[in-house]
């Protein structure tokens, strides 16, 4: 119609085109150019789609949506470029698709995708790769790269999704999160583990005992960090004791061999208690330090040292 339109008049202005892929594949007269939006009125391969987006910026509109569409991994993604009608029909990739190729794929289909090659290696941003093996695809056998820090979620879906060897950059995540995990999660890892939030002391008694060290601080009343495993305290960084704690409870938390500092909200205890502490546990206390009972001249004597 264009192609008579414009041998009549010479000149035209248009915003879109709508023909079969044959038709606008063939492109006579090259209406299907710069940002012309395309409206594909029947079926079309990925051969077509390709070479439509090709000629075109502007959004492609599928009129069906649910043709089966086979092809190299760089053809499905280079067809589903840009702007395109969500597909819902099945797509089989042929060959071994990188891990952006996987993404631009999936985000473009809701329909099942077929992996023929199911052992390539696969690298890629934890985000990308969650993408890549959203829906329904075949599972995967090769080993996954993750290049940036992932999620617990993250990780978790992508372990699911292959049974090939994990290995990821590092991982950054709550300490909730963390500890909900597993050990065969977790020590995929092969940089830090890191909890982005301070653990209770229940989530810092499972964290201590994964196979792999996990970066974490630690806070809870004297009753909650002295109940703790030793290990919740030796492995932490910081330990936070938010209220009161007697000298008992307070040279618990300075015996532990953790990289980083012990604070104490308070400390109470009996003046003999506190006479008969030392300064390393004293000055841990973040508040007050005070004497439950009359101290005796000598227990002043040490205390005033202090």
């Amino acid at each position: 119609q264009l192609a008579a339109i414009d041998a009549l008049y010479g000149t035209i202005t248009y915003t879109s085109v709508s023909d079969t892929a044959s038709n606008l594949v063939t492109n006579t007269g090259s209406y299907v150019t710069g940002s012309k939006d395309v409206t594909i009125t029947g079926s079309v391969n990925v051969t077509q789609l390709k070479a439509i987006n090709a000629l075109t910026s502007g959004g492609i509109t599928l009129n069906v949506t649910d043709d089966s569409l086979f092809g190299t991994a760089e053809d499905i993604a280079a067809a589903f470029a840009g702007t395109v009608t969500t597909h819902t029909g099945t797509v089989i990739i042929t060959d071994e698709p990188t891990s952006a190729e996987l993404k631009t794929i999936n985000d473009a289909t809701t329909g099942s995708i077929t992996l023929n090659d199911v052992d390539g290696a696969l690298s890629g941003t934890a985000s990308d790769l969650v993408d890549g093996f959203d829906g329904t695809i075949t599972e995967h056998t090769g080993n996954v790269t993750v290049t940036d820090a992932a999620t617990i979620a993250q990780l978790t879906t992508i372990d699911a999704a292959t049974t090939g060897t994990i290995s990821v950059d590092s991982i950054t995540d709550t300490a909730a999160a963390i500890a909900a995990s597993t050990n065969a999660v977790i020590a995929q890892s092969t940089g830090a583990v890191t909890a982005s939030t301070t653990a209770t002391t229940a989530q810092a008694d499972t964290i201590a005992a994964f196979s792999q060290a996990v970066v974490y601080n630690v806070s809870g009343t004297a009753a909650e960090i002295v109940a703790a495993s030793a290990g919740a305290r030796n492995e932490a960084v910081n330990i936070t004791i938010t209220g009161d704690a007697t000298i008992a409870q307070a040279t618990t938390a300075e015996g532990a061999t953790n990289s980083g500092s012990v604070v104490v909200g308070t400390i109470t205890d009996t003046a003999a208690a506190i006479a008969a502490s030392t300064n390393l546990v004293i000055t841990n206390s973040a508040g007050a330090v005070t004497a439950s009972t009359t101290a005796t001249t000598a227990q002043a004597a040490t205390i005033a040292a202090f």
